[in-house]
């Protein structure tokens, strides 16, 4: 009942439900990832990082570390990660998504650097490598590995985004105008990201 109640819009509800539940069975792990992630939806970040320390969840628990600011703890998690399995892609991934949001964007470009050895057309990767030399001010770098990424994903209308800001960086506005358009025909929830 407590993950209808969240799946309806029932937070509140669907968090005395799991409570309830877990006073009588303090180690379900199924109820304690839900109370985890209504924790993490009301960004009550210990409490969630609490609940995923006690279900073992390393991966969903970086990400809630890294969304409460806890970087070093985020990437500390991600690396016991990739202890156990060094060519998991979405764990690079991840590891140079945290490091780029927190502005480290070389520590970033080298997890990518290190992910692309074992999987050298990784859509998101290179998707991941265009944000990062947008970052670094490198505008023509950005568009070939956004047009890269776009190239190995035809559907990845991120990276039609991130060719447009850095065409727009180089004042190609007509060009950067044309990416935009694309990008919102295949995924036109992505307005709010051009603007």
């Amino acid at each position: 009942r407590a993950r209808a109640l969240l799946e309806i819009g029932e937070p509140e509800k669907a968090l005395a439900d799991a409570n309830a539940i877990l006073a009588k069975e303090p180690n379900l792990e199924e109820m304690l990832a839900l109370r985890a992630r209504i924790h993490t939806l009301r960004r009550d970040w210990p409490a969630a990082d609490a609940d995923l320390t006690k279900v073992g969840n390393l991966r969903e628990r970086a990400r809630v570390r890294a969304l409460a600011g806890r970087v070093d703890d985020a990437l500390a998690d991600l690396e016991l990660l990739l202890l156990k399995d060094s060519k998991d892609a979405s764990v690079h991934l991840e590891r140079a998504r945290i490091q780029l949001e927190a502005g480290r964007v070389d520590d970033a470009l080298a997890t990518l650097e290190k992910l692309r050895e074992f999987a050298p057309g990784h859509a998101r990767a290179r998707l991941l490598t265009s944000e990062a030399r947008l970052a670094k001010k490198d505008p023509r770098a950005a568009i070939d590995w956004a047009t890269k990424a776009y190239e190995a994903d035809s559907q990845l209308a991120e990276a039609l985004i991130v060719r447009g800001r850095a065409r727009v960086a180089l004042g190609e506005k007509e060009a950067a105008a044309e990416d935009f358009r694309k990008a919102l025909e295949i995924n036109p929830a992505l307005k709010e990201r051009i603007q």
